[in-house]
């Protein structure tokens, strides 16, 4: 095989399984070969809740994809699913996805595991991102284009969330399970430390390839608001604070 689509799931408010085969159907419309990936998702259901799996079930049987699932404890940080879903995958190449996304390509998969294939790769982001309406699924709206910024890691996102990366298993980067509101910005700014810039899918050619769901109810954000993100900045001010400094001089 040759990269692994690592998922965490959540309930969302009872509409992620719902979710999750949506995120299933485009995976299954990938023009690259069964064999040659994987689908791990790491399942944070709460107990008796079985709808995920039966997702994995159905889609593994119905598309022939191997899919690896298995149950972890609930968590108030999603990092620790995230870090739950890599460390299932088989492969160094992962491809992160959450459960409400969408590849709107069907070359996503082929063309990533491609350009790792080529070597030299630590990691790659997607050129952009479309943003869907929750009640419109086929209507993308409001272009995000990905871009790097020296002060991600303080929160300025200018790469969108986790789904973007797909990144080398081995370079051992993980996310911080401290981290909810800025998870995303500091893992960037970990795996930057650790391999440099990511190479940056379509720099010329901003062209789509993950849909994520606005904000809504059902998203972890939403539950989470942004009560811990004064605390979550000490922290990252803690990890880098000096490289800034450094850069400053």
């Amino acid at each position: 095989m040759k990269l692994s689509v690592c998922i965490p799931t959540w309930h969302r408010n009872k509409r992620g399984p719902s979710f999750l085969k949506d995120c299933f159907a485009s995976i299954g419309r990938q023009d690259i070969s069964k064999d040659s990936f994987q689908v791990c998702v790491a399942d944070q259901s709460p107990s008796g809740d079985d709808r995920v799996l039966r997702a994995c079930l159905d889609f593994s049987d119905h598309s022939g994809i191997d899919v690896v699932h298995r149950r972890f404890p609930l968590s108030d940080s999603p990092s620790r699913n995230y870090n739950n879903a890599i460390e299932l995958a088989d492969c160094d190449v992962c491809k992160l996805m959450s459960d409400d996304n969408l590849l709107i390509e069907t070359d996503v998969l082929s063309t990533n595991a491609s350009l790792f294939e080529q070597g030299g790769l630590a990691w790659l982001v997607e050129g952009c991102i479309c943003h869907f309406f929750t009640e419109r699924p086929d209507f993308f709206i409001q272009p995000l284009y990905t871009q790097w910024n020296p002060d991600i890691w303080r929160g300025n996102n200018t790469l969108s969330e986790p789904s973007v990366v797909t990144f080398r298993k081995s370079t051992g980067v993980r996310f911080d399970p401290r981290l909810s509101m800025l998870l995303d910005v500091d893992f960037y700014q970990s795996l930057f430390l650790n391999s440099g810039m990511p190479y940056f899918k379509y720099v010329n050619d901003y062209q789509p390839t993950i849909a994520i769901r606005k904000a809504t109810n059902d998203s972890f954000s939403y539950h989470l608001g942004f009560k811990n993100s004064d605390g979550e900045l000490d922290i990252v001010e803690s990890k880098y604070g000096s490289v800034r400094e450094q850069e400053n001089k």
